[in-house]
């Protein structure tokens, strides 16, 4: 669920997603701005094999069986990864978009922060993005990244944790691990 809206991605069928709320961002992926009282349909996803759904104050994300990262909603503070295409004051994108990653990036868990996101990769990685002035991001800066970022964990003295979870908060990220044998 995001601030404002919520999202589910069907467990029969085809896990289509569906959506409802606030939408003045297009945060619920419908192609228009319109808000909705009733769960509707984000036809942009249909087939897509949509596993989890996650929303930010003003923007959502999805992740498919593939590790292939949707967004969609407000994009000014790089919240939907894109680089600086499309990232001005006040500048959405109200259907899912692909999120481009790096070659070989394929993600596991993804959740998003008021403002920001982070994905969990299949080989232990996290990257993320978005709004960064509190240094939510774990890049040791307190700068916005306009599109994902791996974390460094050797920087962060973490190169030794196998992470089993990542959640992010208003202004804030937690990595859950365990550490693993040192080398």
């Amino acid at each position: 669920a995001g601030s404002y809206h919520v999202m589910l991605v069907a467990a029969k069928g085809d896990q289509s997603v569906y959506s409802s709320g606030l939408n003045n961002y297009g945060q619920l992926g419908v192609g228009s701005e319109d808000d909705s009282k009733v769960l509707v349909p984000v036809p942009a996803l249909n087939g897509r094999g949509i596993t989890m759904v996650n929303g930010g104050t003003h923007h959502s994300v999805a992740l498919a069986d593939t590790g292939e990262v949707y967004a969609w909603g407000r994009a000014d503070y790089g919240q939907l990864g894109i680089g600086e295409d499309g990232t001005g004051a006040g500048e959405f994108e109200n259907a899912p978009i692909v999120v481009p990653m790096p070659p070989g990036v394929v993600g596991k868990h993804l959740t998003c922060g008021e403002n920001h996101n982070l994905l969990l990769t299949v080989d232990n990685r996290v990257y993320s993005w978005g709004f960064g002035q509190l240094g939510q991001l774990g890049h040791s800066s307190e700068e916005d990244e306009l599109s994902p970022r791996e974390i460094n964990m050797a920087k962060a003295k973490l190169e030794n944790l196998q992470i089993m979870q990542i959640e992010g908060g208003g202004q804030h990220s937690v990595l859950l691990g365990s550490a693993t044998a040192t080398k």
